[in-house]
């Protein structure tokens, strides 16, 4: 999150250092990064509701993971476009299940609220997260990367690439 705020910072700076709207454009920066803080507290405070339920809590950190490893992606991809927001929150879809998935945290359904969670991250799970036979381990395994291609828009090429560049 901090990273994503001082590059958006040192954009503006590189745009607009002496505009008239370069208070402006800082203010919009601050703005963003005040929502992408409030998104990330709304996740850690479901987190910490749910400690006490396992299953709840696991779930929940599949948001965090998800969004985590789409947004990587898709920058070591070169297109950060995909993904520019901490948290995937300002994507309308993904941050709105988010903020749905925090409000109902409480709620007494879990194995429902498990299962939705695991349903609605399909779009964006990357890494095969959420498959019951795991049991919450997620090792590295380049085959969910290449499973998941089209979801980042990627040819099995450019993931060879990747993983290349990543020394996988």
């Amino acid at each position: 999150m901090t990273l994503l705020g001082v590059s958006r910072l040192s954009q503006v700076i590189e745009k607009d250092w002496g505009a008239r709207d370069f208070s402006c454009q800082v203010r919009k920066v601050a703005e963003r990064s005040d929502a992408e803080l409030l998104a990330a507290a709304r996740l850690i405070g479901s987190l910490y509701s749910s400690m006490s339920r396992f299953p709840v809590f696991a779930s929940v950190s599949l948001l965090y993971f998800t969004a985590v490893i789409y947004s990587e992606t898709v920058r070591r991809l070169g297109k950060p476009e995909m993904a520019q927001s901490f948290l995937l929150h300002d994507d309308a879809y993904f941050g709105s299940l988010c903020r749905e998935f925090y409000g109902r945290v409480n709620k007494p359904d879990s194995k429902a609220f498990c299962d939705d969670i695991v349903r609605a991250i399909e779009p964006w799970n990357l890494a095969g997260l959420g498959d019951a036979s795991r049991r919450n381990w997620y090792p590295v395994d380049a085959r969910d990367l290449f499973d998941g291609a089209a979801k980042v828009g990627a040819t099995h090429e450019e993931i060879l690439q990747l993983l290349a560049r990543a020394g996988f």
